[in-house]
């Protein structure tokens, strides 16, 4: 199943975005090629649905992330990013002007591009979803919005069980009583509440993993603080699943979370790194003292089709093994 997303859109499809120059870092595409690649991606997700089956709906979601990551390894690095885009040299106050212009128009084009990114992936969930709903609508009176619920690992939730029914409390709303309908609004806010808290949690949980993990050459800073070098493609590999995976792992063990919360924030991390480590005068300092392959943090150095690409896969393997290890602590004394 995982060779169809790999061969599909890893190798097959890399012409739609792979970069004339082999140093250059891959970037989300625009346009009528991101939507054919949003096509492909869903057609990925579809067919794999069948080829995993019968776990089409757990295992299927993962091609499209695993046709990604061959992107997000073959990719040049952000270290690679940075000098070629820096053709000025620093020799005075006016060029360093120039070339801290440069970095910072380089951090703007992708600080939301994860978002694009989150969508192909998004892409190939929806055909997972379709697949199985075709399937299965015939012979089971379970609806798509539980089959959705089910594949992104949110069936189950008590909040959402109450979600469920809000369909049903709308017909009989005359007959409720105002302390009821108190407590409808009550499990709604604790519902969105809810979400709201994993999806901030995945993202510091990871935006903090991938600095314990992404690790390269630190030096000090004249600052008082210290600077990272870019760290290789092998280390980012373990790095950044590893990251997503612990997320999702305690999300899923302390707030019963599904793992759709930690695989939104892989999108979104790369915004919250530059928001916090490009401000007021950092990239000034970082362009004026250290080499373009030196980065203020390690989570600077990791491009957005690496985060969502490796994230997404350690995040949905990080929810299945809390899952398992649940089931192993349950029943190891039988």
């Amino acid at each position: 199943m995982l060779a169809i997303g790999v061969w599909v859109i890893g190798f097959l499809s890399w012409p739609m975005v792979g970069p004339a120059d082999p140093f250059e870092a891959v970037s989300a595409p625009a346009g009528g090629v991101f939507a054919a690649l949003a096509a492909l991606a869903f057609a990925v997700g579809f067919v794999s649905y069948f080829a995993a089956w019968p776990f089409g709906g757990e295992i299927g979601v993962l091609a499209v992330p695993a046709g990604l990551s061959v992107w997000a390894i073959r990719s040049g690095s952000m270290g690679d990013l940075t000098q070629l885009k820096a053709t000025l040299a620093a020799q005075d106050s006016q060029e360093l002007l120039a070339v801290v212009a440069q970095r910072q128009q380089i951090l703007a084009d992708i600080k939301w591009e994860g978002a694009l990114w989150l969508l192909v992936v998004a892409a190939g969930f929806a055909g997972v979803i379709i697949a199985q709903f075709l399937i299965r609508s015939s012979r089971s009176t379970c609806g798509a919005k539980e089959l959705a619920l089910r594949t992104l690992g949110l069936a189950g939730h008590p909040l959402l069980e109450v979600a469920g029914r809000e369909g049903e409390v709308a017909e009989n709303a005359e007959k409720k009583t105002d302390s009821n309908a108190d407590g409808k609004a009550n499990s709604k806010a604790n519902l969105y509440l809810s979400g709201l808290v994993a999806l901030l949690g995945s993202v510091l949980m990871g935006h903090f993993f991938l600095i314990v993990f992404a690790q390269d050459v630190s030096l000090g800073d004249p600052a008082g603080g210290s600077v990272v070098g870019q760290p290789e493609t092998g280390q980012l590999i373990f790095a950044i699943p590893a990251a997503f995976a612990l997320a999702a792992f305690i999300l899923k063990k302390f707030l019963d979370a599904g793992y759709l919360w930690t695989v939104v924030a892989c999108g979104f991390v790369t915004a919250f790194n530059i928001t916090l480590y490009a401000k007021g005068n950092a990239v000034d300092e970082l362009v004026s003292q250290w080499p373009a392959v030196f980065f203020s943090n390690s989570v600077m150095a990791i491009l957005p089709v690496q985060m969502v690409a490796l994230g997404v896969i350690g995040a949905i393997g990080g929810y299945w093994g809390a899952i398992k290890f649940e089931y192993w602590r349950k029943h190891e004394s039988d």
